[in-house]
């Protein structure tokens, strides 16, 4: 006897920065849509905080493959300790510890740390998400009006269609987007 296969609703939702719209303290660091592959590629800007909490957000879409992420710092300009204020920058807890994640789409696989493709050290953060992507972000502590060297290494493994854009702006909880999806899974059909 066949039994009935049932389709079970699910959702996900996450709530993440505004970066779209009126939203002018959002600042656009780096936009690379359908970008041939290439090897771990150091980016660095400088962003002067106009807030006391500061949230940077990188938004990844890679359907053939991954996106590869190490060595996330965040460094007061002209500070004479030169510390990273980004917390698990280079993600060596081999976790997501310090980081939020989102995958509102709830595809598979969505980003994760990994020992694979690290740059340097034991681990890298690692996004495969296809359809509407995944966001990883992480809020920090900021002086007003002091300037701030923003640097990570990304390397891309795939072709298109892939993105990844790079945001950096004032947290601000009144400025959020959450995302929500609802999800139909088929579960169990089998013969008895």
């Amino acid at each position: 006897m066949e039994l009935p296969t049932f389709l079970t609703p699910y959702s996900t939702s996450c709530t993440i920065p505004s970066w779209k719209g009126n939203n002018n303290d959002t600042i656009l660091l780096l936009s690379l849509i359908d970008s041939p592959p290439f090897n771990y590629t150091y980016y660095q800007y400088t962003y002067r905080a106009t807030s006391n909490l500061t949230t940077l957000t990188f938004a990844f879409r890679q359907d053939p493959s991954y996106w590869c992420l190490d060595d996330i710092s965040v460094i007061m300009s002209n500070s004479s300790n030169n510390v990273n204020i980004i917390s698990n920058g280079g993600f060596e807890s081999g976790s997501l510890e310090n980081y939020t994640i989102c995958n509102p789409s709830g595809t598979q696989p969505s980003g994760r740390s990994t020992q694979t493709y690290a740059y340097s050290g034991n681990y890298s953060y690692v996004d495969g998400s296809y359809a509407s992507g995944d966001y990883l972000t992480q809020t920090f502590i900021t002086v007003r009006q002091k300037q701030y060297r923003i640097g990570f290494w990304l390397k891309n493994s795939g072709y298109s269609p892939n993105s990844v854009n790079v945001t950096i702006s004032p947290f601000n909880a009144s400025r959020t987007t959450t995302l929500a999806t609802t999800h139909i899974i088929a579960t169990n059909t089998s013969n008895v």
